[in-house]
């Protein structure tokens, strides 16, 4: 991601984590991100801080701690609403106009991915109505996330894209519906490959 802010999931001590956080640590210069870490010192759950990007296409990380998954009976969703008003508030502070956010706790395998994914939409929603700043969502795992279906409609609206209801015929057998079968991509893809004499490479 290229944004002026790269927000990065953090610990409450200033370690580095498997996942997300080790590999924006690998990209910034791990070293150098340790130590600006080790500066700031602890931070807790829900909060936020920040240091400079280093080796990333960014000024700033924003590191913040989300909750410790427990059920949901500790607070966890509260705790995330706070991370992201954190972020939101240190972006105001450094001014920016461009932050990457990724989805907190979407890499969390209990936590529900759908009350993820509404709680980032509100706080995005409410941080965009004060500020004039492009915000870019960062999912890892997109294909375990279900898109809300209004929100599919706002996407689908503003590229254009128009649903037509078409009666499906009953008097089709279902052999006759079985034979009208579509390419996967792979299979579209590697057809114009062929095409066009092209090297699979």
């Amino acid at each position: 991601m290229k944004a002026d802010i790269i927000v990065s999931p953090a610990n409450t001590k200033p370690i580095c984590s498997p996942g997300l956080e080790m590999e924006l640590y690998a990209a910034a210069g791990a070293d150098r991100m340790l130590d600006a870490r080790r500066e700031v010192g602890s931070i807790p759950v829900g909060q936020a801080a920040y240091t400079n990007a280093f080796g990333l296409k960014a000024d700033y990380v924003i590191h913040v701690v989300p909750p410790i998954w427990k059920g949901g009976d500790d607070n966890e969703f509260e705790q995330l609403h706070q991370c992201y008003q954190s972020i939101f508030s240190m972006a105001r502070q450094l001014n920016c106009t461009s932050i990457a956010v990724p989805l907190l706790m979407s890499d969390v395998y209990l936590f529900p991915k759908r009350k993820a994914l509404d709680i980032a939409m509100s706080e995005i929603n409410h941080f965009l109505r004060e500020k004039d700043i492009m915000v870019d969502l960062v999912v890892c795992n997109v294909e375990e996330i279900e898109l809300p279906q209004e929100l599919i409609t706002r996407i689908d609206e503003v590229l254009g894209i128009q649903k037509v209801n078409q009666p499906v015929s009953v008097h089709k057998t279902i052999d006759e519906v079985l034979e009208v079968q579509t390419e996967s991509f792979g299979e579209r893809l590697f057809r114009l490959i062929d095409e066009k004499h092209y090297t699979d490479v």
